[in-house]
């Protein structure tokens, strides 16, 4: 995740930090028309699943 990030910011991507969610890696992104998108990934709580 945190490679992804960087790589976007590398490309002249703006990173928003939002609000930390146990459990849960995210960020914000804007897309070309202004809207928010979330990139999130979730931590596997469970390995044998």
């Amino acid at each position: 995740m945190e490679a992804f990030a960087k790589h976007l910011q590398a490309h002249g991507v703006e990173i928003i930090n939002g609000q930390p969610i146990p459990f849960t890696k995210r960020f914000f992104i804007r897309d070309p028309g202004g809207n928010r998108l979330e990139i999130a990934e979730s931590a596997n709580l469970n390995p044998d699943s």
